[in-house]
């Protein structure tokens, strides 16, 4: 079988990333797997050397315009496997000349719905009619998928991968950082947008503190390349100082390495995945924190909902600040969380996820 993967690579994205993974995984098991990639957008700087896949890509389309070398290309290929996101593909023009014009069988990896409204009508239904499958890891993008009028048939849902990692012992991986034994540390972790609450958790930093003095929040992940410009980590950095906090209290790592994730879930007491997106998507950055090996607090958003964890309300910081205090001092409760995690991140990890993509693309082959 000759696949082609329609996605960003060797970016600063999750899309690259999940595309990544799976594209990994799918090699191991002795399917030929292509990149058909993105030019890097918004420029070069995005580019990550430090993560490439194992197997071969290329550039052959930007969203900013028509997708003529991707169709061309779209040739070779047994199988297309598109990994979509409306911001890739918000031309609906363009969109449904690409589907059209794609002749090997399409399945389409949906990792973010929106309600059905009158805009995007004519995108979606042309988008039913003419995939052979469409993949959604959640429940409720199933369902969303189902408001849309999306065939039953064509819907399979997948779950997002999970990367099984091993994680440092705590006291290792805090020498190996230059952190305090002693301190409770605070993980946050991903791209930092407004949408992850990290501004409330500087503020229940500052009360936490009261409890533990020595207490430590670190943010492991730096902005997004799209945005750059945004003014949200000054807010944040703005507000630290406001706080009294200092570059001891609050560590914001900028985008890290491969080999240097284990260490920074490795020191954590707890991570706190303080979402309020809204909406209907898997969070990868949550299925890397599945593989911690540490406690997760989240907050009840959607795209965490596969993803096991002390649960609390979205926009309640107070509740977030007693759900975070409650894990810290219950050794127990952590104890059933980790299990709760490693039990679902061995269930997601890529090679079963791979083996379900595999069954999916041997069907329609």
């Amino acid at each position: 079988m000759q696949l082609g993967i329609v996605a960003p690579f060797a970016v600063r994205c999750g899309i690259c990333t999940y595309s990544t993974y799976l594209g990994n995984a799918l090699q191991n098991l002795k399917i030929s797997v292509t990149g058909l990639s993105e030019f890097p957008f918004p420029d070069e700087n995005v580019i990550t050397k430090d993560f490439q896949p194992s197997f071969p890509f290329f550039n052959c389309w930007k969203r900013t315009e028509f997708y003529n070398d991707l169709i061309k290309e779209s040739k070779k290929y047994d199988l297309i496997h598109i990994q979509h996101q409306y911001g890739l593909f918000n031309n609906t023009n363009a969109w449904v000349t690409l589907l059209k014009s794609i002749k090997s069988k399409k399945i389409l990896t949906v990792h973010d719905m929106v309600p059905p409204n009158e805009q995007l009508l004519t995108y979606f239904n042309e988008t039913f009619h003419l995939a052979d499958k469409l993949i959604v890891h959640t429940p409720t993008c199933y369902e969303m998928l189902l408001r849309w009028n999306c065939p039953k048939e064509k819907i399979v849902q997948i779950p997002h991968g999970t990367k099984l990692i091993d994680v440092p012992n705590k006291d290792v991986a805090r020498e190996t950082l230059g952190l305090p034994k002693d301190a409770k540390i605070i993980l946050s972790w991903g791209f930092i947008w407004e949408s992850k609450g990290i501004l409330e958790l500087i503020e229940i930093l500052k009360e936490i503190k009261k409890t533990y003095p020595e207490a430590i929040f670190i943010h492991a992940g730096g902005v997004h390349p799209i945005l750059q410009k945004s003014q949200y980590l000054g807010k944040i950095l703005k507000t630290a100082v406001q706080f009294g906090l200092t570059p001891k209290d609050l560590i914001i790592t900028g985008w890290l390495p491969e080999e240097s994730v284990p260490t920074y879930f490795g020191v954590a007491d707890v991570i706190v995945l303080n979402y309020a997106r809204g909406s209907a998507s898997a969070s990868g950055a949550g299925h890397r924190a599945m593989s911690g090996h540490r406690p997760i607090v989240k907050s009840d958003d959607n795209c965490l909902e596969d993803i096991p964890g002390f649960t609390v309300p979205r926009f309640s910081s107070t509740e977030l600040y007693q759900g975070i205090l409650k894990v810290l001092e219950d050794k127990k409760l952590q104890e059933e969380l980790i299990s709760q995690a490693d039990k679902s991140a061995k269930e997601t990890s890529w090679q079963n996820v791979a083996l379900m993509h595999k069954k999916l693309y041997d069907e329609l082959t």
